[in-house]
């Protein structure tokens, strides 16, 4: 709207200078051409750029905020880029705890199991060990039996035959 202002401000001043040259030609003749239409023709030239200069400005200004919104656009997809790989990472360490943790869960059970199993064969060995030895001393229970059984048929034998030789010598 300015710039179509602008225009028809140039195009009355136009007009308005011709038709001033015109008078001036008619009233003052070659001297007013002289003066009067340069004037107005500098004149009209400061109007039309000083209109210029002000439009040049507001683009200036506009191509400004342009620029600072794309900047603020760049920074909010640094910030967005940086704070993505951030979550990125925390899900990251997240899982690596959660793994690390299930290993040693499971490290503990394998622990746990081994020992129980240790255990069980200790007490397997040991129960083995305690069958063996009462088994032992039965066999030397009975053999020490048997022993004193024979050693009490040894002396009853030899009592017996003391016995009998005693008799042989008082018949004799």
């Amino acid at each position: 709207r300015r710039a179509a202002a602008v225009t028809a401000a140039a195009v009355v001043m136009v007009a308005a200078g011709r038709v001033a040259m015109v008078v001036a030609m008619e009233v003052t003749g070659e001297m007013v051409e002289r003066v009067v239409v340069p004037m107005v023709m500098a004149r009209l030239v400061d109007s039309v750029a000083e209109a210029a200069k002000a439009e040049a400005r507001e683009v200036m200004a506009a191509m400004a905020a342009v620029r600072a919104v794309v900047a603020k656009a760049v920074v909010a997809k640094a910030v967005a880029a940086k704070a993505a790989a951030a979550e990125r990472a925390a899900d990251r360490e997240t899982l690596e705890r959660e793994r690390a943790a299930e290993a040693e869960r499971t490290r503990e059970t394998a622990e746990r199991e081994a020992r129980t199993a240790a255990a069980a064969e200790a007490e397997a060995e040991a129960q083995c060990a305690r069958e063996e030895a009462e088994r032992e001393a039965l066999e030397q229970e009975q053999a020490a039996v048997e022993a004193a059984a024979a050693a009490e048929a040894a002396a009853a034998a030899a009592a017996a035959e003391t016995e009998a030789e005693m008799e042989a010598a008082r018949v004799a």
